[in-house]
């Protein structure tokens, strides 16, 4: 679940929005490192996002822990099906 509760349509379309930008730093992300698979830890994770950065990619405020959520709650899944 993306949010629990009752929102308005402008809630949930700059939820949408917000949720979009960061599949867009995953897929930046992971343009430089593939999607290897495994289960790194966070801290793994925040090494490789921060090697990204400096390489140039925007990955903007992603993560590691961000990023094990997206994968956790199948947000990832979801937006990647789209």
């Amino acid at each position: 679940m993306v949010f629990s509760g009752r929102r308005s349509a402008e809630s949930v379309r700059g939820r949408y929005e917000r949720m979009r930008k960061v599949f867009s730093y995953i897929l930046n992300f992971e343009s430089m490192t593939g999607n290897g698979g495994g289960d790194p830890d966070v801290n793994e994770l925040d090494d490789k996002i921060e090697k990204a950065r400096v390489a140039g990619k925007d990955v903007g405020t992603l993560s590691g822990a961000m990023l094990k959520k997206w994968y956790e709650k199948g947000w990832y899944d979801l937006f990647n099906n789209r």
